[in-house]
């Protein structure tokens, strides 16, 4: 159960948090989702009108996912629209991941990174939760995981989301971080729709 205090001012309508629990039947859908043109994010797209939001400050990102510091891996949203998003983050020194990871030759986490992309998801997916009171996106698959160059502190990254499919409550995205201008990070990933509280997480 994530405590209302750590929301704020109320329920998040749309974010990924680190949890996997019944809920995650979504998964069963994942072949039919792999099947072209038939739930694809055309069909997203022609229930929602084709925006395209630039610049998103850190407050508008809290108010759309519940992370809060030290969790919140996002300092900027550069661009949106209703199937992709980039957002960039710069990791400093001062990062909790990075004490101890590693003594004199310190690393961003591969799982940090992952998570920086599963935040991006969770701000793109804010828009389509917003008719569905109290629901929370909640992770419930990566695969294809890929790391390819190392970050480090005092990097700037940009974190690039795509919706790929939905299928029902489940959602499919690809995510990457790049490094100046280079793929670091790939991974696909995928959430479910869960309600929050009685019956829910």
């Amino acid at each position: 159960m994530i405590p209302r205090s750590y929301w704020g001012k109320g329920p998040p309508t749309g974010a990924f948090c680190a949890i996997v629990s019944d809920q995650t039947i979504a998964i069963a859908a994942t072949n039919r989702a792999r099947q072209p043109g038939k739930h694809g994010v055309s069909r997203l797209g022609a229930r929602l009108a084709n925006t395209s939001i630039t610049g998103m400050s850190k407050q508008e990102i809290e108010a759309a996912i519940p992370h809060r510091a030290p969790m919140l891996l996002l300092d900027e949203i550069v661009q949106r629209d209703d199937s992709s998003i980039v957002c960039k983050k710069t990791f400093s020194a001062e990062e909790f991941f990075v004490q101890g990871h590693f003594p004199d030759n310190p690393i961003v986490p591969g799982v940090i990174q992952c998570e920086c992309c599963l935040q991006a998801g969770a701000v793109l997916l804010e828009k389509f939760m917003a008719t569905l009171p109290n629901s929370l996106p909640v992770a419930t698959r990566m695969d294809s995981v890929k790391f390819k160059r190392i970050v480090r502190p005092g990097d700037s990254v940009e974190v690039h989301v795509t919706l790929k499919e939905q299928v029902s409550n489940a959602y499919f995205l690809t995510g990457k971080v790049m490094l100046d201008g280079k793929l670091a990070t790939r991974l696909d990933f995928a959430c479910s729709v869960t309600q929050v509280g009685e019956g829910g997480v």
